[in-house]
């Protein structure tokens, strides 16, 4: 649903369907771990307090909602995209066999070629100028990742996959405020994932 620009109906019904049922899983753990707290993220969060205020039950769902869907789709897209490149691409898979050590420096580069988002949209908060464009206070803008991450004046020979590029300052999980949540837990299981699948199977 997210990935379509217009997406079918059947789509958006499945995906709403989806939604609520999610929230109302979490409605019911949320009660739970009021009555019995554990050492686990939810508990956290159900009994955070900042200023006095607890998150209200929307904070609280919208929060769980987005770091399961972070923290499990960007690991998916990533996981898939560089399977797919070390798969066409045996030279990779023999230096990686080789050098199990570049798998993380191997991440960032999947992440930089073939991000597990190639575009974000974001709102306007004021009126800015930018590369010649007068950009008004509630406008939409679409921001291309993918391309950011191709910028040869940031990335010496941008389409060429290097797994030891350094510096790697790619924006695969975003920047600044709007940093992935998931980033973090994508940068620690791909390396351990891609290891283990090509011990497993190296051809």
């Amino acid at each position: 649903f997210m990935a379509s620009p217009n997406p079918p109906l059947d789509a958006m019904r499945r995906s709403q369907a989806a939604l609520l049922e999610l929230r109302s899983y979490f409605s019911r753990v949320f009660e739970e771990r009021r009555g019995q707290p554990g050492e686990d993220v939810i508990s956290m969060l159900v009994h955070a307090r900042e200023s006095g205020d607890k998150l209200t039950e929307e904070e609280l769902l919208s929060t769980c909602v987005t770091l399961l869907i972070g923290g499990h789709e960007t690991t998916t897209s990533l996981l898939t995209s560089a399977l797919w490149l070390i798969g066409t691409r045996p030279d990779l898979r023999k230096e990686l066999l080789a050098h199990p050590d570049q798998l993380p420096s191997a991440v960032e580069e999947f992440l930089r070629v073939e991000p597990p988002f190639h575009r974000i949209l974001r709102v306007v908060a004021s009126d800015m100028e930018f590369a010649g464009l007068t950009l008004r206070a509630g406008q939409t803008i679409l921001l291309l990742l993918g391309a950011a991450n191709r910028d040869g004046s940031q990335f010496p020979d941008p389409d060429r996959i290097d797994i030891r590029r350094s510096p790697n300052k790619h924006v695969a999980f975003g920047y600044g405020m709007h940093h992935c949540l998931g980033a973090g837990l994508a940068r620690l299981e791909a390396p351990a994932a891609l290891g283990h699948l090509l011990q497993a199977f190296p051809d």
